[in-house]
């Protein structure tokens, strides 16, 4: 799961930022996002496990409740950079 989340955002993410973002900020950006990608690569499915085994008896489905709201977080910082960057194109226009 924590795989197929991240198969959907960060490809999304560097599509909206490579248009919306400056050409002189484009490689710091997406090299931010290639950072985020390698470090939640590695933590995601540890906290993912954890919350798996800690809630397997009492609430098992609280992991796709927590993959939800990851899923959910990630779109909404994706809509807020689109946002901001549209703003700041607009502005310089």
């Amino acid at each position: 799961m924590t795989g197929a989340l991240g198969s959907m955002y960060f490809p999304t993410s560097r599509s909206i930022l490579s248009r919306t973002v400056a050409p002189e900020m484009l490689g710091a950006t997406l090299g931010t996002i290639a950072t985020f990608e390698s470090v939640a690569a590695i933590i995601s499915p540890l906290i993912f496990g954890w919350v798996y085994s800690v809630t397997l008896e009492t609430y098992p489905v609280a992991i796709f409740f927590l993959g939800a709201s990851m899923a959910f977080a990630a779109w909404c910082v994706t809509l807020y950079i689109f946002i901001v960057h549209r703003r700041n194109s607009v502005n310089r226009s």
